[in-house]
């Protein structure tokens, strides 16, 4: 239901689509050298109510980070501190010969 709302908002998959690499988009007939590229996707924190928010579109709904403090970095700090742990979460899982 949610990949419904955001495909139906054309301004909003306009600016998802300006964001997306160009292979994304078919290129095929266009007798271009294949190459891997590395996958993208996008993770949105917001300051929704005092609280971060993130907002990813494979996870059915959004996940509360915490209140943050007014003044100084505040919600920025609360959204850096998450994307820190997530990354720290995500090195984690690496295979060892990866590392």
């Amino acid at each position: 239901m949610r990949g419904l709302a955001v495909t139906s908002a054309d301004w909003l998959r306009a600016a998802h689509n300006a964001l997306s690499p160009p292979s994304a988009f078919s290129l095929d007939g266009l007798d271009l050298p294949k190459t891997s590229e590395d996958a993208y996707h996008f993770i949105v924190y917001l300051p929704v109510l005092g609280s971060v928010y993130e907002l990813d579109g494979l996870k059915q709904s959004p996940i509360t980070h915490g209140p943050y403090e007014e003044g100084g970095e505040g919600w920025i700090a609360r959204a850096r501190y998450a994307t820190a742990f997530l990354f720290s979460y995500l090195c984690d899982l690496q295979l060892p010969s990866e590392r």
